[in-house]
């Protein structure tokens, strides 16, 4: 049987002691909570964070919606033009390509029958 030796963790003296090193590290994690306390009070994050609490795991939020030129129905019609454009240059160049092998090699009428 394998006996294994805890260590005593009883406060002692020595453990109960802060050294400057320790408060700076406390304090500096202290303020950055803070920071992240205040940062998650402003009232964009809080609306993200409603949204995210409120919605089923494997679904994405709904995020309220941010002032933006650009959003989906502008996005769907960029998309739409310029798909639009390519189609029409995509058929005028194969419109050109057909008649200038029209031209190239001209149709002979057989009459061999």
């Amino acid at each position: 049987m394998v006996k294994i030796s805890m260590p005593d963790t009883s406060t002692s003296a020595e453990n109960a002691e802060w050294t400057a090193e320790d408060r700076r590290a406390v304090k500096e994690l202290r303020d950055h909570l803070r920071q992240m306390r205040e940062v998650m009070d402003d009232s964009e994050y809080a609306e993200v964070l409603a949204a995210m609490a409120n919605t089923p795991p494997g679904k994405k939020p709904r995020v309220p919606n941010r002032a933006s030129v650009i959003d989906g129905s502008f996005m769907s019609f960029v998309f739409i033009f310029v798909f639009t454009v390519i189609c029409f240059v995509s058929y005028y160049a194969f419109q050109n390509l057909y008649h200038a092998i029209l031209k190239k090699f001209p149709t002979v009428q057989h009459t061999e029958l």
